[in-house]
């Protein structure tokens, strides 16, 4: 019920909801102490996650302590230490509150790093970079999101692939690179935002095209578009990774 939850999560279905309280449930009746509470920590913090896209903040935090609560009766697993400060980093972007967003975001990528969690280090990296384009720092935005995407590739036809092109892509139009920007629209597939994406990425997405059509002629965009049609998934991480700063 948990793992049904989680996958349906992105949906922002109301309904995902009941699962995650039938999955908490269930495990509130296993038996072992080790397994009920490791198993509630693993199903507090995917519906935290789902409470935050849903924009019930609260109810997300809460949450996320009711993880910290149960983890800590089996050793304080970091991993899940860690899950929850990004959530709550993500909260804080979402609020403006941008040195906590930056301080939880840290916190959670030194643990992401003590448990060698390399796709969570991607993550962690990715948004850090989304917290320095609120601040107005594309510079540091891009060199962040390049950090993250080589982390990827053992996942190479995951989410994680196409978010971390998506998010280079939103770097180089707020670094005024808008040719890169178009090519890499083209390597998706599309030139609206693919469905891997979604609330604030999407957003952010459509808006840096917006903008990329705006300054390039039709020509040079159809032009970077073809281009970028023609890449391999691996091809457009390299060039992506070396496109000139």
């Amino acid at each position: 019920l948990m793992w049904i939850g989680y996958i349906d999560t992105r949906q922002r279905d109301p309904a995902t909801a009941r699962l995650f309280e039938d999955g908490l449930a269930h495990g509130r009746r296993i038996e072992d102490p080790w397994r009920r509470a490791f198993l509630l920590a693993q199903a507090l913090i995917c519906y935290a996650g789902y409470e935050a896209l849903m924009g019930r903040d609260e109810s997300a935090e809460a949450k996320v302590a009711e993880c910290e609560a149960e983890i800590a009766k089996i050793g304080n697993d970091r991993l899940y230490i860690s899950h929850g400060r990004a959530l709550l980093g993500t909260i804080a972007i979402r609020r403006g509150q941008f040195e906590r967003a930056h301080e939880l975001l840290a916190e959670s990528l030194a643990m992401y790093r003590e448990v060698e969690s390399n796709f969570d280090i991607a993550g962690s990296l990715a948004q850090q970079g989304f917290l320095a384009l609120r601040r107005d720092e594309p510079v540091l935005a891009l060199a962040l999101f390049r950090q993250s995407l080589p982390m990827y590739r053992n996942y190479p036809t995951s989410p994680g692939v196409t978010r971390g092109l998506a998010q280079l892509l939103i770097a180089f139009a707020a670094c005024g690179q808008p040719r890169a920007s178009a090519r890499l629209a083209g390597a998706l597939g599309v030139d609206t935002a693919p469905a891997e994406l979604s609330g604030t990425v999407k957003r952010a997405y459509q808006d840096a095209l917006t903008n990329v059509r705006s300054v390039l002629a039709a020509a040079d965009f159809a032009q970077e578009i073809a281009a970028g049609c023609a890449m391999d998934r691996e091809a457009a991480i390299e060039y992506a990774l070396a496109a000139a700063d």
